[in-house]
């Protein structure tokens, strides 16, 4: 019975006819009293004028008039056994009468009782998603668009109110407030004044469900069903010691963007397939658009140090035949041949198709260069396809194109995109009523509806298996129909195994650091590799 109260319903609207029903049907059974008519118009009158006052808003008030409505109706039926003893004895003589008595006694306990555990009107909750004040991007600001217009929909829907909280966009500050935050000194005080600690929905990277499942409720219970709807390839590691420790929100996967028109002007027929492809092409054009834009760049991506850099050099090496930081042994996975040769190639590129400073290039300076017409190719997220329609160089139609990253060089190369996304947890601190108002929030965000509507207003994608076959949705988000996405989510490459579930935020440090250094120039690949290597075995052996 979860969602027998879904909506912000008051409780009178369900009191007021169980009261009529419990009188309508005593009047059935015994209609010999000609009072019992004018008795049941009386309450009759009463409810209708309680459902007349709209007591939703107003929560003492309503559970004041709904008990009121027991008290009357118990009074009126008591009032009719004392004052007419032979009516009293009918009854008495009559199992069907005090059948509907006991279970009408039940149903309103049960409503009240229920009812209560389930109201949240008026109840607070803090959240935060995937929104922050400055620096503000058109794809956060479609996104803190929809959060707002969502969060009064669901105050609509339950009469709670929703307070969103901002939250740092970039991944690897996002996880190092968190863990400040609630690693600080475990003083009771200090806990109750943390602005973190007082947030009661988060978002999370979904390679992080490890390290952030103690501070997270289990969710087994309430939502353990709903995750059975959504594509598996996100789940697998959101259950640890048999505790549910998140729920997906949105997916994200690598793309590759490219400038339609671009490779229509310079006599290029389709989008590169491999690396060396993607070279050539963005050689040729950015010499090209360099004679009126100097500041015009072949390929953009993420290099900065964080977890975006996790998620580029690992496309890298996967799509030279290496698909794993940690193998399935428990043990680095790096110091080879592919991997060298794939660090290399990006290093080359910083200076000839990509600016000198793309080691401090994150997700939103990426957009940006591309928004501005700067770049013939863009490594980005789903989200950025429908954003991109909005540039100015876009505005004459179709200038947008998008496909599967490009495959590397030797055996096993193939095509590869990270998998990532976003998953919501609760906080473990959070209780009462403000615990059943997050978790029917989480519930809320996830459901089918609410997850279409995401897709369609932001370009994310959702987490539905079931979506990817919504006509409407798919119509929206208009990304190529040679592109099919939940084949690559389901081919993505991910960072996360069941290994290092607890230990991967250092496992990633370590990793995009190490590259990092590597990208500027500071160590050759080999060395790079090794000491990568040398930080992951320190970590795993911990």
């Amino acid at each position: 019975m979860e969602q027998f109260f879904e909506t912000a319903r008051p409780l009178v609207t369900y009191i007021g006819p169980l009261v009529l029903f419990v009188l309508g049907a005593l009047w059935a059974l015994d209609q010999h009293n000609s009072r019992f008519e004018s008795k049941l118009a009386a309450v009759s009158a009463l409810v209708a004028l309680a459902l007349l006052l709209n007591l939703n808003s107003y929560v003492i008030l309503d559970y004041a008039v709904s008990l009121g409505l027991v008290a009357i109706t118990a009074l009126v039926i008591v009032q009719l056994m004392r004052k007419h003893p032979s009516y009293g004895q009918n009854w008495r003589q009559n199992w069907l009468i005090w059948l509907v008595i006991l279970l009408g006694g039940l149903a309103s306990l049960w409503l009240f009782g229920h009812y209560y555990q389930q109201d949240i009107r008026n109840v607070t909750i803090k959240v935060m998603l995937s929104t922050e004040p400055a620096p503000e991007t058109l794809d956060q600001r479609r996104s803190a668009d929809w959060e707002q217009r969502t969060a009064e929909r669901f105050g609509q829907k339950t009469g709670a109110q929703v307070m969103i909280i901002p939250a740092p966009a970039n991944a690897t500050q996002r996880l190092e407030a968190y863990l400040k935050q609630f690693d600080a000194p475990q003083h009771i005080d200090h806990w109750r004044t943390n602005p973190i600690n007082d947030v009661d929905v988060f978002t999370i990277d979904l390679a992080w469900t490890g390290i952030m499942q103690q501070y997270a409720a289990d969710l087994t219970s309430a939502l353990q069903e709903v995750q059975k709807q959504f594509i598996p390839a996100i789940t697998v590691n959101n259950t640890i010691n048999g505790k549910l420790v998140a729920i997906p929100w949105h997916i994200d996967i690598g793309l590759l963007y490219y400038r339609k028109d671009l490779l229509k002007k310079y006599d290029i027929p389709e989008p590169p397939r491999t690396w060396s492809d993607l070279e050539t092409a963005a050689r040729v054009i950015q010499q090209g658009e360099r004679e009126t834009n100097p500041y015009f760049w072949g390929f953009i991506w993420q290099g900065k140090a964080y977890e975006g850099l996790t998620c580029n050099a690992l496309e890298w090496q996967a799509s030279n035949g290496n698909p794993t930081i940690i193998n399935s042994k428990g043990e680095a996975n790096l110091n080879n041949l592919q991997t060298i040769a794939a660090f290399e190639r990006a290093r080359n590129w910083i200076g000839d198709i990509s600016p000198p400073n793309s080691t401090s290039f994150d997700e939103g300076k990426t957009f940006d260069t591309w928004m501005e017409g700067n770049a013939a190719f863009m490594r980005n997220w789903p989200y950025a396809y429908r954003a991109s329609q909005e540039a100015s160089w876009a505005a004459e139609g179709d200038r947008v194109g998008v496909t599967l990253l490009p495959q590397g060089d030797g055996m096993n190369a193939r095509p590869a995109a990270t998998l990532g996304g976003w998953q919501l947890i609760v906080n473990a601190e959070t209780r009462h009523k403000q615990k059943k108002a997050a978790i029917e929030f989480v519930r809320f965000l996830t459901q089918k509806e609410t997850q279409k509507d995401l897709a369609i207003a932001t370009g994310k994608l959702p987490v539905w298996n079931a979506l990817y076959e919504d006509q409407t949705m798919l119509r929206e988000l208009n990304f190529p129909k040679n592109l099919d996405l939940r084949e690559s989510i389901t081919n993505a490459v991910t960072r996360i195994s069941p290994q290092i579930v607890e230990s991967y935020p250092a496992i990633s440090k370590a990793y995009f650091e190490e590259v990092h250094k590597l990208l500027k120039g500071e160590k050759p690949a080999e060395a790079a590799v090794r000491d990568i290597e040398i930080k992951l075995q320190q970590e795993l052996s911990r």
